[in-house]
């Protein structure tokens, strides 16, 4: 199932302020980078 852009991105958003209200920030930003979730490596430049 694909949903359109802007409303994955009001429900990503939204997900995502749960989960920092939840568990904090740095829990949430551990959690989304964790290696495992890449498929290969990772760079941001």
């Amino acid at each position: 199932m694909r949903l359109p852009e802007s409303v994955a991105d009001i429900a990503t958003g939204l997900l995502v302020r749960l989960a920092v209200r939840r568990h904090g920030q740095a829990a949430v930003l551990r959690a989304l980078s964790r290696s495992e979730r890449a498929p290969c490596s990772i760079a941001a430049f």
